[in-house]
């Protein structure tokens, strides 16, 4: 619920809101115990978050800020009009735009890049860590939510999941979530795409200018809005 009031608020023109960080859960507790060879967390205060994950929003933020603050004419030289149309990260992120019904435990999703070209499932992703579906219900009323238990790359732009039981209603009165409710990926543990490796257009490499930290690959988005299943292939 919280995920569409902000949706709603951003959509709304007049409010002049922008989301910089779509995908908030793939990070840890503050001071927990973390394994990154597994992406395996514990313990730590949930309230808040740690600071690895932190500086790391702040990287991704920073693409969206960056257009936002040239776009409202508070850059130093560079006008909206030398952004290059393709190549550099618009919204933090590739996000989920369909998802296919492939049978009652398997389910496809077709994901719209961002910046990269590319899908990595990696460590606990792997498991289909923060992907489930509510089967019936709605999120004001929810149903029985089943989670995934495993994730893997099709091709460049679609990812299978595979349920821990089977879905029982019609497509129509199935949503997937990435995640649901307060769900934690944890660090290292989304699907992510491949911006890091991805060649930035001419003299708009970050990494070459802040450091190699910044290429990063981009987290899949969170759903702001559970997506309806589809009894169709995209």
């Amino acid at each position: 619920m919280v995920r569409e009031s902000i949706a709603d608020l951003v959509a709304e023109s007049a409010n002049n809101m922008l989301v910089l960080v779509a995908q908030t859960s793939d990070s840890n507790p503050l001071n927990a115990s973390y394994d990154p060879s597994s992406g395996i967390f514990s313990g730590g205060d949930p309230q808040h978050r740690d600071q690895p994950d932190l500086l790391r929003y702040g990287m991704i933020g920073a693409h969206a800020a960056g257009r936002a603050a040239i776009a409202g004419g508070l850059s130093d030289t560079i006008p909206a009009s030398a952004i290059p149309s393709s190549g550099l990260p618009a919204v933090g992120g590739p996000r989920i735009v369909h998802v296919y019904r492939a049978s009652d435990t398997d389910l496809v999703l077709t994901i719209l890049h961002d910046s990269g070209n590319d899908l990595i499932v990696p460590l606990q992703a792997v498991f289909g860590v923060g992907f489930a579906v509510m089967d019936g219900g709605s999120v004001a009323s929810p149903g029985n939510v089943i989670s995934a238990t495993a994730a893997a790359r099709l091709d460049a732009t679609h990812i299978a999941l595979t349920l821990a039981s089977g879905i029982t209603n019609p497509s129509s009165d199935v949503l997937l979530f990435y995640p649901y409710g307060s769900t934690q990926i944890g660090r290292g543990d989304a699907v992510t795409d491949n911006a890091s490796l991805v060649t930035p257009p001419a003299g708009w490499n970050i990494a070459d200018d802040l450091g190699t930290a910044w290429a990063i690959n981009m987290p899949l988005q969170a759903t702001c809005y559970p997506i309806t299943l589809s009894d169709q292939p995209d």
